[in-house]
């Protein structure tokens, strides 16, 4: 903790000492985003309290719009490490940070870098409505890892190609991971794609596993009403034999009145689809109240969570406060 209070302090003092005769040779050294996410959390079955939510801030170094390096300090939970290298990670520290060159043929972004696979991953939190999917919150997709990232685009069609390590963070099994997604953004806040991952892992034991994963999305805005649903299938093969697992998501947004809008979520999680008794179901309703800019939004939320092996069915109320410097254009 010393050394990243002591780097964050010189990344400040080179930003406010920077001198503008350099900043043409030497580039610009600046705050690229931030994320503060306050909360309180309502729930009878487990300890309820304010909290301080997933949070981060972004330094961006930018030399004439071509070359970017980008260091992000936050919550470690955000690294998003997969759950078969082992528990999820807590504290404050590096979540992210990377070199990015634009050019005419497209994007390189080399570094510990968002992973792009269907809507969510790829996307920072400070742009998603809701609280990462199922899948994702049992660690089943990559969110961020080191590695090599190529990006292009041509009148609405995009593709990402990706190189990665598989671990969020260094490469301790000497497997890599190849993740693509190739879709087409256009009007009305059109986003339709294909995704694609596929690597190899040893999960604490000498016998090898493959996992596949492929998904399919679609995300629209029509007179004010956003849609958006994606489905994610994949299986982890081990000496032939699979175990397949399926996590799928549908959204609503629709402005009510003023500032206010609706939401709602339908998310379902099956890891195992040949045990039967591996399905987790949130549905999620809320509120959110926001500024013009988007730079805050208040949100109240309800969760009711179904978990198929213990029947268990949980409710929890919660009441988050985003503040970001982005203007949210996924409005």
């Amino acid at each position: 903790m010393v050394r990243i209070s002591l780097l964050i302090h010189m990344i400040l003092l080179a930003f406010v000492t920077n001198v503008e005769a350099q900043s043409e040779q030497l580039g610009e050294l600046g705050l690229g985003e931030f994320l503060m996410q306050p909360s309180l959390v309502l729930d009878s079955r487990v300890e309820s309290g304010f909290e301080l939510g997933p949070s981060y801030v972004d330094f961006v170094w930018n030399k004439d719009n071509k070359y970017q390096a980008h260091i992000v300090f936050g919550d470690l939970n955000l690294l998003g490490v997969p759950q078969f290298v082992g528990v999820d990670t807590d504290g404050y520290g590096l979540i992210s940070g990377f070199a990015e060159m634009q050019t005419s043929y497209g994007d390189v972004k080399a570094g510990l870098i968002p992973i792009q696979f269907g809507l969510e991953a790829g996307i920072s939190e400070s742009r998603l409505y809701f609280e990462r999917s199922l899948i994702h919150e049992m660690r089943y997709l990559f969110i961020r890892d080191l590695g090599l990232q190529y990006f292009i685009e041509h009148n609405g069609f995009y593709t990402y190609s990706t190189v990665h390590n598989g671990e969020a963070g260094e490469n301790t099994d000497n497997r890599y991971w190849f993740t693509t997604q190739f879709g087409f953004r256009g009007p009305a806040g059109a986003d339709v794609g294909l995704s694609g991952s596929v690597g190899r892992y040893f999960p604490g034991v000498e016998e090898e596993h493959l996992r596949r994963a492929g998904n399919i999305h679609a995300k629209f805005s029509l007179r004010n009403l956003g849609a958006a649903v994606e489905a994610t299938f994949g299986e982890d093969v081990l000496d032939g034999e699979k175990t397949p697992f399926l996590g799928w998501h549908a959204d609503l947004r629709h402005p009510l009145f003023g500032s206010i809008s609706i939401l709602a979520r339908f998310d379902h999680f099956d890891s195992d689809r040949d045990s039967g008794d591996s399905i987790i179901e949130k549905s999620t309703f809320g509120l959110a109240v926001d500024d013009l800019s988007y730079n805050s939004i208040l949100y109240l939320y309800y969760h009711r969570r179904w978990d198929e092996s213990s029947g268990q069915i949980d409710n929890q109320g919660l009441i988050l406060w985003r503040l970001t410097s982005l203007f949210n254009d996924e409005k």
